[in-house]
C-alpha cells in the first residue's frame, strides 16, 4: 500500500502533526517524526541507533536546520515546537508527504518543485536525505540546501540540556566531518555526496519542546547542540544527498541509495495476499533486528520504546515469520534458538539485556508462550529433527521446571494446575503486568486462565512430540494432562456465571476481580489443545464477543464492571489504570480468530463477524503511525489510538488473523 497526504485535499498542519512516519535500518534503530518534520516526542529522531556499549537506544542526530536557498530567499524544510514559538517549516510551500518505500516530502517554490526524501540503509547505522530538485530552464541556478545538524546524543529515554561535557571540535573526513560530543559514544560522521562547505559554527539551541511527552505526563523540553552549517551543493540533475553515519561512508552514496530502493522493492514483490496483508508483511520486516556483527536476530516489541521482550516475541513469531513465505522460517528457527540458548531454570527472559546475567526473568507466561511458538514452527515446518535437536531440551527443562517449581513461586499444585507469584510479591507475572505506586493494578496471582490453558497446551504438544520421539517423558505427561484437563474445568468454568474465571487467588478463593469478564479466558479456546468440552467452548466465545469485541481488538475488561476505564489518556498514573482495565489490544484479534473459527461451523459467519475488524484497521493504517498498527486503542468509541505508534504483536497477530480466515 501507498499512503499520500496531499494539501491541496485538505490536510492542516494540525494533522501532519499528529501523523507519524517510521524508518527502521534492521539492527533496531530507526528514524521517526512527523509528516511536518517537527519532532513531537523525545523519542523521535533521525538517527536513533541501538547500540551495544553503551547498551541501549541513543538518539544522537533528533533533527536537522535544513534551509533551501532559492532566489536569495531562506525556507525552511523542517518545523521545530519551541517552548514559546512554532516555527512551521515553509508550510506555506509544503505540498505533500508520501510513503511508498520510503518517506518523502514534496515543497512548492514558484515553478521549482523540490523532493526531500529520508532512507535508512539496512543492517547500518546510515541515515541518507535527499533533495532533488524539479525545474524550470529559467530557474535558479544557484539553489543550494543548507544544514544545521542538530544532536541530542542521549538514551532515547532520557532528554539533554546544554552543557559543558559535550566536545565542540570536528575534523574533516570523506566529503564532509566528523564529530565525537561525548566520550563513550560513537562518532558521528557528517558527509555529502556533491561539493560542499563547512563552517565551524557551535552553539546550543534551547528549550526545544515535545508534545507528545507533554501530554503522556513526561518532561518535555530539551536544547540540542549543533557543530555548524553545512552548505551543499547541487549536482548537474540537481540532486545532493547528505548523510549521518556511525561509520565513515567512503562509496558512492547515489549507489548506496539505489542498492538501499532495490532491495526493498525486491522483498515487496515477494509480499502476497490483500492489500491490508501485504502492507502488514513488509511492516513487519521491521521488527526483526540482528545484533551487529553476529546472526543473533530479535524481535523488537514496538517503537519507539520496546526493546526485546520475550513474551511478545513469542506471540509475535508466527506471524511475522511462518505465514506466508516458508523461507523467514529459518528467522523463526534462529530467534527461538536464541531464547532457548538464554533459558534459565525454566524461565524464558521476559526481557533480554546485554548478557545473559543482565536479562530479565519475571514472567510465568514467556516460557509457555515459547512453547507456543515452538509448536507453531513445528506446524508450519513439520521437521522433527530440527525440534529435537535444537529445542526439544528446552522444552523438557522448562515441564520439569514448573512441574517441581521455579523463581516467583511458580510452580505446579496437587491438581496439576500452575500457580504463580503471592499478594506479599508486587511484581505482575501475567501481561497484564502494569504497577501503580508499587502496587499491582490488576493483580492475577495464584492460577491464571491463560497461563493454565497455554500449560495445558504444552503438555499435549509435549506429549506428542514425545511418542514420535520415543521419549519416555510421554509416560510421565500422560496422566498430568488428563489431571489437568479435569481440574481447569472444575476451577475456571462456573456454569452460573457462562464464562471463565479470569483467575484463582489462592488466599482469597472468593476475590471479586477473579470473576471480572477479561479476554485472558480466549487462550482456553484458541490454542491447538484445549481443556474445554465444545458447549463450553462456543459460551466463553460467545461472552468474549459480546462484551470485548471492538473493530480494532479486544477490550481487556467488559464495559459493565465498575474498574472499566473506557479512555486511555492523561497522566503515567492514569493511563496504566487503564492499561489492562478497557483498554483495547489489537493482537487479541488472532486468537480470537481462531477460536471463532474453531466453534462456528459457517465460515461466512466468521467473516461476517471479523470483517469490520479488517476495514476498521486498514483504515487506521492511515493514521497515527503511517502504514502500521497502534499498541493500543481507547475502550471507548471513537476508540482513539495510543501506545506505540507500531508494535509488533499487533501487526502479527493481525497477519495471523488473516491467514487463519484464508486458510
Amino acid at each position: 500500500m501507498d499512503f499520500y497526504y496531499k494539501k491541496a485535499v485538505g490536510l492542516t498542519i494540525d494533522q501532519t502533526l499528529s501523523l507519524e512516519w517510521l524508518e527502521t535500518n534492521g539492527l533496531g534503530g530507526y528514524a521517526s517524526s512527523t509528516v511536518i518534520n517537527c519532532n513531537t516526542r523525545k523519542y523521535h529522531g533521525l538517527l536513533v541507533s541501538n547500540l551495544q556499549n553503551p547498551f541501549g537506544k541513543y538518539v544522537l542526530l533528533s533533527q536537522l536546520e535544513d534551509i533551501f536557498c532559492h532566489k536569495e530567499t531562506e525556507h525552511f524544510l523542517t518545523a521545530h515546537q519551541y517552548r514559546d514559538a512554532f516555527l512551521d517549516g515553509s508550510f506555506d510551500h509544503f505540498q505533500e508527504f508520501n510513503l511508498t518505500t520510503h518517506p518523502c516530502f514534496i515543497y512548492r517554490f514558484g515553478n521549482t518543485i523540490l523532493h526531500k526524501e529520508i532512507l535508512q540503509l539496512h543492517e547500518k547505522d546510515t541515515l541518507l536525505i535527499k533533495y532533488k530538485l524539479h525545474r524550470s530552464k529559467h530557474d535558479d541556478p544557484k539553489s543550494r540546501i543548507t544544514i544545521r545538524p542538530l544532536l541530542a546524543c542521549r538514551n532515547f529515554h532520557a532528554l539533554t540540556r546544554q552543557n559543558s561535557g559535550l566536545q565542540t571540535t570536528t575534523s574533516k573526513c570523506q566529503n564532509g566531518c566528523t564529530i565525537t560530543p561525548y566520550q563513550g559514544l560513537p562518532s558521528l560522521f557528517l558527509q555529502t555526496s556533491t561539493a560542499f562547505n563547512f563552517r565551524e559554527e557551535t552553539c546550543w539551541y534551547e528549550n526545544f519542546h515535545y508534545t507528545k511527552e507533554q501530554e503522556r505526563g513526561f518532561a518535555s523540553e530539551e536544547d540540542l547542540f549543533t557543530p555548524g552549517l553545512l552548505t551543499l551543493n547541487f549536482n548537474k540533475k540537481g540532486e545532493v544527498i547528505f548523510s549521518c553515519s556511525l561509520k565513515e561512508e567512503t562509496g558512492n552514496l547515489q549507489k548506496l541509495w539505489n542498492i538501499e530502493l532495490k532491495r526493498r522493492r525486491k522483498l515487496n514483490k515477494q509480499d502476497k495476499g490483500i492489500a491490508l496483508q501485504q502492507q502488514l508483511q513488509k511492516v513487519g520486516r521491521s521488527f526483526l533486528q540482528k545484533k551487529p556483527d553476529t546472526e543473533q536476530v530479535s524481535v523488537v516489541a514496538g517503537y519507539h520504546w520496546f526493546g526485546s521482550w520475550g513474551r511478545d516475541t513469542m506471540i509475535s513469531l508466527p506471524g511475522l515469520t511462518l505465514c506466508g513465505n516458508k523461507r523467514k522460517a529459518k528467522k523463526c528457527l534462529t530467534i527461538l534458538q536464541n531464547y532457548a540458548q538464554n533459558e534459565q531454570r525454566g524461565l524464558i527472559p521476559n526481557f533480554l539485556g546485554p548478557t545473559k546475567e543482565q536479562n530479565a526473568y519475571n514472567t510465568v507466561d514467556a516460557s509457555l508462550w515459547f512453547a507456543w511458538a515452538v509448536q507453531q514452527y513445528y506446524l508450519k515446518t513439520k521437521n522433527l529433527r530440527i525440534v529435537r535437536n535444537h529445542l526439544w531440551s528446552t522444552l523438557k527443562n522448562i515441564f520439569h521446571n514448573y512441574k517441581n517449581g521455579t523463581d516467583y513461586g511458580i510452580h505446579m499444585s496437587d491438581d496439576g494446575l500452575i500457580a504463580a507469584g503471592d499478594n506479599e510479591n508486587k511484581l505482575n507475572l501475567t501481561w497484564m503486568d502494569a504497577v501503580v505506586n508499587g502496587h499491582a493494578v490488576t493483580p492475577r496471582h495464584g492460577m491464571a486462565v491463560e497461563v493454565n490453558a497455554l500449560w495445558y497446551n504444552m503438555l499435549c504438544f509435549m506429549q506428542h512430540l514425545a511418542r514420535k520421539l520415543h521419549d519416555p517423558i510421554a509416560s510421565e505427561i500422560q496422566p498430568l494432562t488428563n489431571l489437568i484437563k479435569n481440574s481447569f474445568c472444575k476451577t475456571f468454568w462456573d456454569e452460573n456465571l457462562g464464562f471463565l474465571r479470569d483467575f484463582v487467588d489462592l488466599n482469597n478463593p472468593e476475590n471479586p476481580d477473579s470473576t471480572a469478564i477479561r479476554p485472558n479466558q480466549i487462550f482456553a479456546v484458541s490454542l491447538p489443545y484445549s481443556p474445554l468440552p465444545a458447549e463450553t467452548m462456543i459460551k466463553v466465545v460467545d461472552s468474549v464477543r459480546e462484551h470485548l469485541l471492538t473493530p480494532y481488538g479486544l477490550r481487556t475488561l467488559s464495559p459493565k464492571n465498575p474498574k472499566y476505564q473506557g479512555v486511555y489518556q492523561g497522566s503515567p498514573e492514569s493511563r496504566d489504570l487503564a492499561y489492562h482495565n478497557g483498554t483495547v489490544w489489537p493482537w487479541l484479534l488472532g486468537h480470537f480468530t481462531a477460536a471463532l473459527i474453531k466453534t462456528t461451523p459457517n465460515r461466512k459467519a466468521v467473516e461476517n463477524i471479523l470483517r469490520p475488524c479488517l476495514t476498521a484497521l486498514e483504515k487506521h493504517l492511515f493514521h497515527a503511525g503511517i502504514g502500521t498498527i497502534s499498541e493500543i486503542f481507547s475502550g471507548n468509541e471513537p476508540h482513539n489510538p495510543d501506545g506505540c505508534i507500531s508494535q509488533a504483536w499487533s501487526v502479527a497477530e493481525i497477519i495471523r488473523m488473516i491467514h487463519l480466515l484464508q486458510s
